[in-house]
Parts: C-alpha cells; sequence; structure tokens
C-alpha cells in the first residue's frame, strides 16, 4: 500500500466515533449523491451497449459502477493527499488521521472483486486485479514535474474505460466493438472534462493539441456506433444527439481556445451531450 504522513485529528460529534464522523464528512464532500448517482448512471449506460443485458435498466451495472468509482476516488485522494494538505487543507482528509481511509479502500477492494467476480467471473476478477495493480504503482512511482501532468492524468482516467467493462453483463456481448465504442467514449469524455475543468492541466504543454483531438474523437466516434443501429427511431434520434453533441463540443473548444474556463457546469457538458448517445446504444444493444 501508499505509506501516508499520519498527521492530523479527525472531526468530532458528541456520542459518535470520531473515525465514523470523518467517513461521513468524507463521502458527503468528495463523493455527493447529487453527482455519483448520475456518473454511476453514464457509465452503466455505456456498459450496457455492447448488449447481454436482462433489460435497459440493469441496476447491477449502476451499483457496482458506483463503488468501483468510489474505490478508485479514494485512491486518488489518499494518493494526493501530501498536496491537498498544502492546497486544500481544508478537506476531510487532509485534516484526518488516514487510517480508516486506508481501511476503507482495503474493505472496498474486497468488496468490489466480490462483485466483480460475482458479475463476470474469473476473467473479469483478473482484469479488476491488474488494474488495482497498476493504478497503485502509478500512484507509488509517478513522476514528478509539470511535464508530466498531462500524460499523468491520463494514465488516472484510463480507469474510466475499465470501469465500463467490469460493470458490463456477464454474457459474452451480442455487440462487442459497440462496447469498446462506448468505452473509448467515456475515457474520452473525462479526458476533455478534465482539461477543461482544471486550469492547471489546460496550461500544460500540449493540452490544447490533446484537447483539439479528443474532441474530433468524441464527434467522429458515434458515426462508427450509428452504423451498428437498425434503420428506424432509434438510428434517427441517435443521429439528432450526435449532431448535438459535435455543436456542443465546437462551442466548447471555441470557448478554450478564447481562455475562457469552463466552469460551473459547463464543463459537465461534454457528459450531458454524450449520455444519450450511451442511453441509446444501451437501449438498441438490449435484445
Amino acid at each position: 500500500m501508499i505509506a501516508f504522513p499520519r498527521a492530523g485529528t479527525a472531526p468530532r460529534e458528541s456520542g459518535r466515533s470520531p473515525y465514523a464522523t470523518s467517513l461521513r464528512a468524507y463521502a458527503a464532500e468528495r463523493y455527493p449523491a447529487r453527482l455519483f448517482l448520475p456518473l454511476a448512471g453514464f457509465l452503466a449506460a455505456a456498459a450496457l451497449a455492447g448488449g447481454g443485458a436482462a433489460g435497459a435498466l440493469d441496476v447491477v451495472a449502476a451499483a457496482l459502477a458506483w463503488t468501483l468509482v468510489f474505490q478508485f476516488r479514494l485512491w486518488d485522494d489518499l494518493a494526493d493527499r501530501a498536496r491537498d494538505r498544502a492546497e486544500h487543507p481544508g478537506r476531510v482528509l487532509a485534516r484526518s488521521e488516514p487510517a480508516p481511509f486506508v481501511a476503507l479502500a482495503a474493505a472496498l477492494i474486497v468488496l468490489n472483486g466480490a462483485l466483480v467476480a460475482f458479475r463476470g467471473g474469473p476473467a473479469r476478477l483478473g482484469v479488476f486485479a491488474l488494474l488495482s495493480a497498476l493504478l497503485l504503482a502509478w500512484y507509488r512511482r509517478r513522476p514528478a514535474g509539470a511535464g508530466w501532468a498531462l500524460f499523468g492524468a491520463h494514465v488516472v482516467l484510463a480507469k474510466y474505460a475499465a470501469i465500463v467493462y467490469l460493470a458490463a453483463p456477464s454474457a459474452a456481448a451480442p455487440y462487442p466493438g459497440r462496447l469498446a465504442l462506448a468505452a473509448l467514449q467515456v475515457f474520452l469524455c473525462f479526458a476533455v472534462h478534465e482539461i477543461l475543468h482544471d486550469r492547471r492541466l489546460a496550461a500544460a504543454p500540449g493540452a490544447t493539441a490533446a484537447l483539439a483531438l479528443q474532441m474530433a474523437l468524441l464527434a467522429l466516434l458515434p458515426a462508427l456506433a450509428w452504423s451498428t443501429l437498425r434503420a428506424g427511431p432509434l438510428s434517427a434520434a441517435y443521429g439528432a444527439a450526435a449532431l448535438a453533441a459535435a455543436a456542443v463540443l465546437a462551442a466548447l473548444f471555441r470557448r478554450h481556445l478564447a481562455a475562457r474556463p469552463a466552469g460551473g457546469g459547463a464543463a459537465y457538458a461534454v457528459f450531458a451531450v454524450t449520455f444519450p448517445l450511451l442511453f441509446i446504444l444501451s437501449i438498441g444493444g438490449v435484445p
């Protein structure tokens, strides 16, 4: 595991365990339901794009996506704790004893390993173990320096594409190519969002070129997925959603070139325009 400094005190509430209070405060601060429940639905829609689900609403996919994101979100924060103590000292994890959070991270590994094995069998469990090991290795050995910021962000964001695969139905996907496209779209969404949202990352060398390439791929990939849909209402709706997404992406890129940060809800627009595409694919993928 990663070693963390043992400094700080847990916030206390009368009559309650300070550790439990810290964990609840952390969840409210860094994993609010208003943001991460919709994100679980977003990832579940992508996971169902390849078909094989029992129905259009596969709650297992959403639940597994939610717990997997929670695990890796906590890992990100544990790895960044030293930096957050300097830059965001008010955050719960930055000012609290890390032991309960490390214990929670370990418990989430066990929980998610069991859920992944139940969902997809030994092969999926192997992918989960490999993903966890690679991320832990990256957190321990990641290079320092601003020149690595853009590359490092993309390494960490690749986990979302893996989550799509892990949350997909266990049955062999009838449309594996569609599932792969959906996973790639998810990765690109997070990559675009990160550059639009993080000013330091947006200023990194190569950020504008990376953003242009990622937005172009996000605008063009739906054409490949559209070819897998039968002609009809779903196909027409998908085409309209793809055109709308391309228009929004172009507007966001112009805003980036004008050095106007996509603050507030604007940085989340990439998810808003991609979700209809993933949802239509998930419906089209259900037998």
